[in-house]
């Protein structure tokens, strides 16, 4: 028996196109959050090591040590400051995140014994 081959219709392969053109705007979508999120995490942790290398710094020196989160449109930096003369800080403002949004400026205190308040 033989068989006749019909080839697709140009609707049927403008529906193809249709459905993994939908399909492809929402895989981007979610992509663009997962990029955000990914982010906003990697400025946290980098703000918490941060944060923990001062720790030490602090406990090392026994001074007591500022941080100053700095929101600048879509950029946060931040800021070490202390009264004591630790080589390591600059007290410069050095960028945190480029892209980050729903940041609010902070300020945390590390102690001489170790507390970050």
């Amino acid at each position: 028996m033989m068989r006749n081959k019909h080839p697709f219709t140009l609707l049927e392969i403008m529906v193809c196109i249709a459905i993994l053109g939908l399909m492809a705007g929402a895989i981007g979508w979610n992509i663009k959050g997962l990029l955000h999120r990914s982010k906003s995490q990697h400025a946290k942790e980098r703000l918490r090591n941060h944060l923990e290398e001062l720790q030490i710094l602090a406990l090392t020196h026994q001074a007591d040590i500022e941080v100053d989160l700095i929101v600048r449109g879509n950029k946060v930096y931040y800021k070490d400051l202390t009264d004591e003369p630790i080589k390591y800080l600059t007290g410069k403002e050095n960028l945190l995140s480029d892209n980050c949004e729903g940041v609010s400026p902070r300020k945390y205190i590390i102690h001489s014994d170790g507390r970050i308040e």
